[in-house]
């Protein structure tokens, strides 16, 4: 994924320790009418996912026992199509995971599912800091808007 004015990469570092986070696309999840928790919704959304790496990869002893939230990438998300559901929790975050900690080159991360309504063009994710600890809640770090038309993407960091 590219940045629109400069056609450089999408990445920024968000706050995970000693690592950059690197936007690398969209995935798709096919279509469907769940909201992840078990409730049918009456209109079925394509569904995608917001890709990262971190770079440096993560290594086993960096991650603290049970605390693993320092290296996911919470992110809200809206369309500029009115969305019919979300599967953003009561925090407004949605979904985010990450494999495996394995160090190397890169760990690679992943922000949603989320519905696409039908004629979406504009996909507009915030990406916050993660929390340094689990009494702490996270900040945001900037704002990234995915033109799907265009096939381009504009990062914009989140005021101090």
């Amino acid at each position: 994924m590219r940045d629109a004015g400069t056609g450089a990469p999408a990445h920024r570092r968000t706050g995970a320790p000693a690592h950059r986070v690197y936007v690398t696309g969209l995935s798709g999840s096919g279509r469907s009418r769940s909201d992840l928790t078990s409730r049918a919704r009456a209109i079925a959304c394509a569904m995608a996912s917001l890709e990262y790496d971190l770079v440096p990869g993560v290594k086993p002893e960096e991650v603290v026992d049970g605390f693993d939230e320092q290296f996911l990438i919470p992110a809200s998300y809206h369309a500029d199509v009115e969305l019919p559901w979300t599967t953003a929790g009561h925090s407004g975050f949605g979904p985010a995971g990450i494999e495996s900690y394995a160090g190397g080159d890169r760990t690679h991360g992943t922000c949603g599912p989320w519905p696409v309504p039908d004629g979406a063009r504009l996909l507009t994710f915030t990406l916050y800091r993660p929390p340094p600890s689990p009494q702490e809640p996270s900040t945001p770090a900037g704002t990234v808007v995915i033109d799907l038309v265009a096939r381009t993407a504009q990062w914009t960091v989140a005021e101090s």
